[in-house]
C-alpha cells in the first residue's frame, strides 16, 4: 500500500502543475504583464534615524519592505554616546525598547504597530525583570513574541530586542462592530 501512494501523488501532482500552467497560458499578454509589475510593486526602504544607536555592524537599523518593517536588535545602548545605559537589565530594556520606539517614529509607526518581537537575554534569571518593563511599552493587545537565552550579545548588553511592524493603519478586527476581518 505505501508504495502505491507516491505514484498516486505524482500524478496529481502533474494534474496540478499542469493546470497553473493552463491558467498562466490562458492570460494575455497585458494581463502577465500587470500580474508582474503587481509582484514587482514592492518597495524597499530603509530606515534610520540619529535617536536610535547607529548600527555597530554592517547591517540596518530596520528596514521596510512593503508595510512591514524588520527592526534590527537593540540594546540599552544610549545613541548620544555609544555607551550601555547603567544600572542593569530593567534599564537595558527600557533603553532598548526606547531605542525601538524612535526607529518606529522614524516610520511614522508606533508601539502599536508592532505584531511580532524577539527578546534575547544574557541570563533567562531576567526574564521577569525584562517582562516588567516590556509591560511598560505594549499595555494590552501584545505583539506575538519570543525569548531566548543566548551566551552573549554585543557589548555585554543583558538583553536586546528586535521587533516586527507593520506600517499604516491596522484595524483591530476583534473592536469592528460589522464582523469584518
Amino acid at each position: 500500500m505505501p508504495g502505491a501512494l507516491l505514484p498516486a501523488l505524482l500524478r496529481v501532482g502533474s494534474k496540478v502543475q499542469r493546470s497553473a500552467k493552463a491558467a498562466q497560458a490562458s492570460l494575455g499578454p497585458q494581463q502577465r504583464g500587470a500580474a508582474s509589475a503587481a509582484m514587482a510593486a514592492l518597495v524597499k526602504r530603509i530606515i534610520s534615524t540619529a535617536k536610535a544607536p547607529a548600527a555597530i555592524g554592517p547591517y540596518s537599523q530596520a528596514v521596510l519592505v512593503d508595510r512591514t518593517m524588520y527592526i534590527a536588535g537593540q540594546i540599552g545602548m544610549d545613541p548620544s554616546n555609544g555607551q550601555l545605559v547603567p544600572g542593569g537589565v530593567k534599564e537595558e530594556a527600557k533603553q532598548a525598547l526606547k531605542n525601538v520606539g524612535e526607529i518606529l517614529k522614524a516610520a511614522d509607526c508606533d508601539y502599536s504597530n508592532v505584531v511580532k518581537t524577539t527578546v534575547l537575554m544574557a541570563d533567562m534569571k531576567d526574564f521577569d525583570d525584562v517582562n516588567e518593563v516590556y509591560k511598560q511599552f505594549f499595555k494590552y493587545d501584545f505583539p506575538a513574541r519570543a525569548a531566548y537565552q543566548v551566551a552573549a550579545l554585543p557589548k555585554g548588553a543583558r538583553v536586546e530586542i528586535e521587533a516586527v511592524a507593520i506600517s499604516g493603519p491596522l484595524r483591530d478586527a476583534k473592536h469592528d462592530t460589522k464582523g469584518n476581518l
